[in-house]
């Protein structure tokens, strides 16, 4: 069951700022979603400074759904923004009072509206937070932080909490940190973990959904997505849902600020290049199709999931070299790089062997491993070829490099031509003898000399298929 909070304005220690006029007359000052001094096990109200139903229009100070100066919230907490002006922070977690304090539950923050900002001559505020506020704010569940369309933030987003003003006021959220953007404007960098020495000690995932093309989102925000504060044993992942929209941002930084993981779900389609897409494991799957387009190195261990990998979209330049920079996992998706060889084409290029995966081998049309590679990692449902020099049927072939691993490639195997040698009557072009490839519709006129007319005859070589020549 979700726990609401009426809000109480009180006045948090340290801060002497002038209040801001709430709706009603009162001097609103910092927002806390439970008491001060004190532990709470549901709703806090105080009827001498709040009345249910009050709006504050203008808020001077930070919001927060935990508590300060000791409280304990025992249960989750949840701070909805949908409009107005909040000069500072808004957390999820409890904050400030020069005490330690926890939530020990769930925070839920949702941003929907209104303005997040500092104060003129400030530089603390202006961004949201799932966790706490400085030193010892801490949250024993996991954080939920959602933006959406209509928010105007314009500082970073956290999924976890806020440093402090000294870098050893850090705090922690023991569970983990889910961020999803849906929309609005964010004026700096979206975190996955938290600020600083703060830290979140499980899963942080920054989930970017339903982006498409026109969305202000998609248009304004060209920042970065990064790890932010991890925890030891904490991981960080950034996953596109549904994304249609190309991504003008960087997703984490090179060597150690790369993400545990980039995903692409749930029919994304979208074009990268992976100069500006860090991550250890990308994971293509659910119909997703990533086009890329630029050469550079993707590090990866497992990299499609029956999605689809394709260096020969319409973006994408020729003679594009790009690489997996990891072991490639075949798990059943399909690369395609519109290649028949590795001359003059897009091809792909793994550092190290391809391992075939627990859903199957993937199908290619072109890449190369460091080192030898299963043998059923991938494969290729054989395509008819006709045209003027060549007939036969495309398959996938392998062959040792001079590096000591295996070139995939598609290579036609000729069809071997029969002879059809016709004894009474013709074939196309008046000939009595010709060659045809097994399945050929041959137009043959019959001759018979039993009877006084001549007869055409529509009639099929039939021929058994022996197996086929090298070339």
């Amino acid at each position: 069951m979700t726990q609401k909070y009426s809000y109480r304005y009180t006045r948090e220690s340290g801060h002497r700022q002038r209040g801001a006029t709430t709706t009603s007359g009162y001097q609103a000052y910092s927002l806390y979603g439970a008491g001060e001094s004190s532990t709470s096990t549901g709703p806090v109200y105080d009827p001498a400074t709040y009345e249910p139903g009050q709006r504050a229009t203008l808020v001077r100070q930070h919001v927060l759904g935990g508590g300060s100066s000791g409280a304990v919230v025992t249960g989750d907490t949840h701070v909805a923004v949908k409009g107005g002006t909040i000069q500072g922070m808004v957390l999820g977690g409890p904050g400030g009072g020069g005490l330690a304090n926890n939530v020990v539950g769930d925070t839920y923050v949702e941003v929907s509206g209104g303005i997040i900002t500092t104060q003129a001559g400030s530089t603390a505020g202006g961004s949201v937070f799932g966790g706490g506020y400085a030193r010892n704010q801490n949250v024993t569940g996991n954080t939920h932080v959602r933006i959406v369309d209509g928010a105007n933030i314009s500082g970073g987003v956290y999924g976890g909490g806020y440093a402090g003003p000294l870098s050893i006021q850090g705090n922690v959220v023991t569970g983990n940190a889910d961020t999803l953007i849906e929309g609005g404007k964010i004026g700096t960098n979206i975190y996955a973990g938290a600020a600083g020495l703060s830290r979140v000690n499980g899963t942080a995932t920054v989930t970017l959904k339903d982006i498409a093309p026109g969305d202000p989102f998609a248009t304004d925000f060209t920042r970065q997505i990064l790890r932010g504060g991890i925890g030891t044993g904490g991981t960080a992942h950034t996953v596109f849902d549904h994304q249609t929209a190309p991504f003008l941002g960087t997703v984490g930084t090179a060597d150690n600020g790369q993400m545990d993981s980039i995903r692409f779900v749930d029919d994304t389609r979208m074009a990268v290049d992976p100069a500006r897409f860090h991550g250890r494991d990308w994971l293509i799957e659910n119909g997703s199709t990533v086009d890329v387009v630029a050469a550079g190195t993707m590090s990866s261990r497992t990299f499609t999931h029956a999605g689809l990998l394709r260096l020969d979209g319409p973006d994408a330049p020729e003679n594009l070299l790009s690489t997996i920079g990891g072991t490639y996992v075949s798990e059943g998706g399909t690369l395609a790089m519109g290649a028949t060889s590795d001359e003059a084409k897009n091809f792909l290029e793994i550092q190290q062997a391809a391992t075939l995966g627990d859903d199957g081998p993937t199908t290619i049309d072109l890449v190369r491993s460091a080192a030898a590679s299963d043998a059923g990692a991938f494969t290729m449902t054989p395509i008819p070829v006709n045209n003027g020099s060549f007939r036969g049927t495309a398959v996938l072939k392998s062959e040792p490099h001079e590096a000591g691993g295996l070139t995939w490639y598609i290579e036609g195997v000729p069809e071997e031509p029969y002879t059809v040698v016709v004894n009474n009557g013709t074939l196309p072009g008046g000939l009595s003898t010709d060659t045809f490839y097994a399945g050929d519709t041959v137009e043959l006129t019959a001759d018979e000399p039993a009877r006084p007319t001549r007869r055409t005859h529509r009639a099929t070589a039939r021929v058994s298929r022996r197996p086929a020549r090298p070339r």
